[in-house]
């Protein structure tokens, strides 16, 4: 059963990040997917991963972009929000990101490899209305089909995942979750990743 505090929790990492996204993309004017590459680096969402008070609760989303900017090194000078009417796409995207990390446990790197920004703000006009469990299904399936780097050299290869595993050495649950995205390979061992690339054929690099 969820507890009054995990909905609150998540009710407030919802509005957070819905508040973050918009504020970035239309106060300071980035792009919504390299904003994301910079969330994801400074380390403040793998703070939101581990619902970290003080990050979920204790901040707003205004000072959550400026704690990125600060962790990655960026000065940018951002225009004072004004009140408005209703909720912006970028609102709604960083707001359907947070329950969507929530249900799937992934981690938002993982997740920017599924849909990008972009994607999820065309998502907005027939979703944005819809029950949540809808946009969680489209991006599941989006996830169950996306075809990874190391999948596409295994295939290519003509193995299967417990042959790979076989041949290199490396667990086949560790496989599945690199192709399933539940890991990021490219935070793999370079030994991992040289073992991979010796049975495939190929260069590392063509695994990221």
């Amino acid at each position: 059963m969820k507890t009054s505090n995990y909905i609150y929790n998540l009710e407030n990492s919802m509005d957070t990040l819905g508040t973050m996204f918009d504020f970035a993309v239309n106060n300071c004017k980035l792009n919504g997917d390299e904003y994301w590459d910079m969330f994801i680096c400074s380390g403040v969402a793998q703070q939101f991963e581990d619902s970290n008070p003080k990050f979920v609760v204790g901040k707003s989303g205004e000072e959550i972009v400026y704690d990125v900017f600060s962790a990655v090194g960026k000065s940018i000078d951002c225009v004072k929000p004004l009140p408005r009417l209703g909720r912006t796409p970028e609102y709604w995207g960083g707001w359907a990101l947070a329950q969507y990390q929530n249900a799937t446990n992934l981690s938002y790197k993982s997740i920017h490899q599924i849909v990008s920004f972009e994607e999820l703000i065309n998502m907005y006009k027939t979703l944005h209305e819809a029950p949540i469990e809808k946009f969680i299904e489209i991006l599941n399936n989006k996830k169950n089909n996306h075809q990874t780097y190391l999948k596409l050299q295994r295939e290519r290869m003509g193995l299967s995942q417990s042959q790979l595993a076989d041949m290199s050495g490396i667990n086949i649950k560790t496989i599945q979750a690199y192709e399933q995205c539940q890991k990021d390979i490219k935070s793999a061992k370079f030994e991992t990743l040289q073992k991979l690339s010796d049975v495939l054929g190929c260069e590392i690099v063509d695994l990221l």
